[in-house]
């Protein structure tokens, strides 16, 4: 198989959830970098894995307390580059709730607001009944 089989990012996948659950986010970090470098190199940037994983790195960059602007940029990348994606699936919008807390740890409830707005508007919106209830409330707490 060698050293860049994609195999080899599905092993890496776990080891970062072994990692998150103990709390070793630097090491889980860069276990699931590892496996995003080996998607890409595989499959290409516009594989499904390379929004999901890259979103897995940034909501675990999100838990270090100098970690949010790190992850607010990625979360914006990811948008950019996911936005008319067909195949984003119902990651995209587990990223756009992502961008809401963002937004509001900023202390920017308003964009919070209306980036939830905006999200629940659209009629393809694919998500789960957990995420359009997370964007609603997003919505509706900016609005208070």
């Amino acid at each position: 198989l060698g050293a860049d089989a994609y195999q080899n990012a599905l092993i890496a996948t776990r080891y970062y959830k072994v990692l998150s659950k103990q709390g070793d986010w630097d090491g889980a970090i860069a276990a699931m970098r590892e496996a995003v470098r080996l998607s890409k190199k595989t499959y290409g940037a516009g594989h499904f894995g390379q929004l999901s994983w890259n979103l897995e790195i940034a909501l675990t960059i999100a838990k270090k307390p100098t970690g949010v602007t790190e992850a607010t940029r990625i979360a914006d990348e990811l948008i950019a580059s996911w936005a008319g994606n067909p195949k984003r699936g119902s990651e995209y919008a587990r990223l756009l709730a992502f961008r809401c807390e963002l937004y509001e740890t900023a202390g920017q409830p308003e964009k919070a607001q209306a980036l939830a707005v905006t999200t629940l508007a659209q009629a393809d919106l694919d998500a789960t009944d957990e995420q359009r209830r997370r964007l609603s409330q997003f919505a509706r707490v900016a609005a208070k």
